[in-house]
């Protein structure tokens, strides 16, 4: 699955945050960006395991056309 994710400091909460836009609600935290978005991915893994175990539909995936 291809999703976009955003990645941005939180001073609040002295760590970088990342979030996948596509899923409400869906963030992981890590003090260096990269380490956000590993957690935002694993996060995302699960959300798109409980969306297909109840038969819900997955967003589309961001695309980027040339």
């Amino acid at each position: 699955m291809k999703y976009s994710f955003t990645v941005h400091w939180s001073e609040q909460d002295g760590e970088w945050i990342a979030r996948c836009p596509a899923f409400f609600g869906l963030s992981g935290m890590g003090r260096r960006p990269e380490d956000a978005i590993v957690e935002a991915r694993v996060a995302l893994g699960l959300f798109i395991d409980d969306m297909r175990a109840s038969g819900e539909e997955l967003p589309r995936e961001d695309v980027l056309e040339d």
